[in-house]
């Protein structure tokens, strides 16, 4: 192990020195994946997705470390380019090896990280973009601020890790590793993947609820597809002025809206499963990945309700781009024997394009909101 240190600072030094490397203030936190095989793996995996399968000659511009609220590196955004044709990409890594290896990946966009300057990344939420100057975050999509000071922040042992995971997924995880790692020589011949076209992709606009699910109605009522939904949407779902959308609410508002655009009512609108008050129940187990695909195969768009894993916020009980945020998801995609899984969204964040989120990640938790006219 020692040895390996030795073998891993001096690469990394002699990448500094030679200008290869770009790192932004990167700590020595490597009890987990070392840079070395964050890079390893942030050259390979593109060439394991459908948009970036003839990548096989990747350069990294730039290494930004991702923190969460405790202060610790969970992730790594590696801004990265292919050296053929100048087409820049971002992937998000796991900084836990025994974790999920890629947690996102952008391979139409340079990240909202790469010109953040000395702030410090955060990783709150999939698909949520955030930075740190002292004791303010600042949202980097929406540019609002937040006081950390007024954050609840959850004690540790509230939030999901590695070690929470079964046995089977520990090794599963392993397998995807060993294969990134490796590059082409495991790699599986069975990637899939399936993309909605005609669905619109929105800059965030009055919150991301009604932003997320106007792309989504979008594809579901053509005639939708004007971005006036937005704020139509955020006056239907009662969403504040400071973007709050309370989340149990929205399924009974979103049908009322419909009904009241002319259309009939929808065969479904609702989260798979909630709790005694409305509130959508997350994970894996109540939004399963057959029924996200299903819908996707369907032609149905899914909006997705994915929450933080460290924080929660005082009189902010419903979403708020802080502990919580909510996507469209348009596609899927699997690789590496199906033991890959991820959603391909739209975050509104219109300048991230299309954003593969797995989701196998134990640094957020997922809930489907569902429509079917």
């Amino acid at each position: 192990m020692k040895n390996k240190k030795y073998l891993v600072l001096f690469l990394v030094v002699t990448l500094l020195f030679c200008g290869i490397m770009p790192v932004q203030a990167v700590e020595a936190n490597r009890n987990k994946n070392d840079l070395y095989e964050v890079h390893t793996i942030a050259r390979n995996a593109p060439s394991f997705f459908a948009p970036t399968s003839d990548w096989s000659n990747v350069t990294i511009r730039k290494t930004t470390p991702l923190y969460d609220l405790y202060n610790e590196i969970i992730a790594y955004c590696v801004d990265i380019q292919n050296a053929d044709t100048g087409k820049n990409a971002y992937i998000v890594i796991n900084a836990d090896e025994k974790g999920t290896p890629v947690l996102q990946y952008a391979p139409d966009a340079t990240s909202p990280y790469y010109d953040i300057g000395n702030s410090r990344a955060l990783y709150l939420a999939p698909g949520a973009y955030h930075v740190i100057d002292g004791d303010m975050i600042v949202d980097l999509t929406t540019e609002e601020t937040i006081a950390k000071s007024s954050l609840t922040i959850k004690d540790k042992t509230e939030t999901r890790s590695s070690s929470d995971v079964s046995a089977e997924t520990l090794v599963k995880n392993e397998y995807v590793r060993a294969a990134y790692l490796s590059g082409s020589s495991q790699r599986s011949n069975d990637t899939r993947e399936t993309i909605l076209n005609g669905v619109p992709n929105w800059h965030w606009q009055y919150g991301c609820v009604p932003t997320a699910i106007g792309m989504q109605l979008a594809k579901l009522y053509p005639s939708l597809n004007d971005q006036n939904t937005i704020g139509r949407l955020a006056s239907a779902l009662g969403t504040d002025s400071n973007g709050v959308t309370i989340r149990r609410y929205i399924p009974d508002r979103l049908v009322a809206f419909i009904t009241r655009c002319g259309f009939a009512t929808p065969s479904y609108c609702d989260y798979p499963a909630v709790d005694s008050v409305g509130n959508p129940l997350t994970g894996i187990g109540y939004n399963s990945y057959t029924t996200y695909k299903s819908e996707i195969d369907a032609g149905r768009p899914v909006a997705i309700y994915s929450e933080n894993a460290s924080v929660s916020i005082p009189g902010f009980s419903s979403l708020s781009g802080w502990e919580s945020h909510m996507i469209t998801g348009i596609g899927y995609s699997y690789v590496i024997s199906g033991y890959d899984k991820y959603v391909v969204t739209y975050t509104t964040s219109a300048p991230a394009g299309r954003v593969y989120i797995n989701i196998n990640s134990q640094l957020g938790a997922f809930a489907w909101l569902i429509v079917r006219p």
